[in-house]
C-alpha cells in the first residue's frame, strides 16, 4: 500500500509541475466552513496562502468568487474540492481533466450550485477555458468542524506536494 500510494503522489508531483509550472494554471479553492470534510479546500487554500502560494478561497461554492476569477482573468483553473466519487474510498485523491469529465467519473461535488454551471458562466466571459479538478473523497459532510483522518492525511500530502512544486518552480 505504502509503494501505491508513494508511486501516486510521485505521479500527482509530476503532473502538479505541469499544470502549476509549465502551465501556469491558477488555483481555486472550494469548501463549506461547516460541513466537516467538505472544510478541505479551505483548510488547502489557508496553508498554501502561509506558504506564500497565490490561490483563491471560495467559501461555499464557485459562484463566491466568481469576481475573483474575473478580476485575475483565470484561463487556466486547477480546482481544489471535496468530491463524492462512486467505487472510491474516503481519502482517494482524483485527478480530473475538464468540467465535462465529471460526468464520466460519477463525480460531483458537494455544494449546492453546480460548479459547471459556474465554471459556464465563466467560459462566456472568455474565463476557466482549461479546468482541472483536483479533488480528495469525502467521508462526512454532515454539520461539524472534524475532518475525519483518512481525508486529514490527503490534505497533508496534496499541500505538501503543492508547496514542494510552486517551490522548484521558483527555483
Amino acid at each position: 500500500m505504502a509503494n501505491k500510494n508513494t508511486r501516486f503522489l510521485n505521479d500527482l508531483y509530476k503532473e502538479l509541475y505541469r499544470l502549476l509550472c509549465i502551465n501556469k494554471y491558477s488555483i481555486v479553492c472550494l469548501g463549506s466552513e461547516l460541513r466537516s470534510d467538505d472544510r478541505l479546500g479551505l483548510v488547502i487554500c489557508d496553508e498554501l496562502v502561509k506558504n506564500g502560494i497565490d490561490s483563491v478561497k471560495c467559501v461555499y461554492g464557485l459562484e463566491n468568487c466568481i469576481s475573483d476569477i474575473i478580476d485575475r482573468k483565470m484561463e487556466k483553473i486547477l480546482l481544489i474540492d471535496g468530491v463524492v466519487v462512486e467505487n472510491y474510498k474516503p481519502g482517494d485523491i482524483v485527478l480530473i481533466y475538464g468540467i465535462d469529465a465529471l460526468r464520466d467519473y460519477s463525480l460531483t461535488t458537494t455544494h449546492t450550485i453546480p460548479v459547471g454551471l459556474a465554471i459556464n458562466y465563466l467560459r462566456k466571459m472568455g474565463l476557466a477555458k482549461n479546468i482541472v479538478v483536483l479533488g480528495i473523497v469525502v467521508e462526512n459532510i454532515g454539520i461539524g468542524l472534524e475532518i475525519s483522518s483518512r481525508v486529514k492525511k490527503s490534505i497533508e500530502s496534496i499541500t505538501k506536494t503543492i508547496v514542494d512544486v510552486v517551490d522548484k518552480c521558483k527555483g
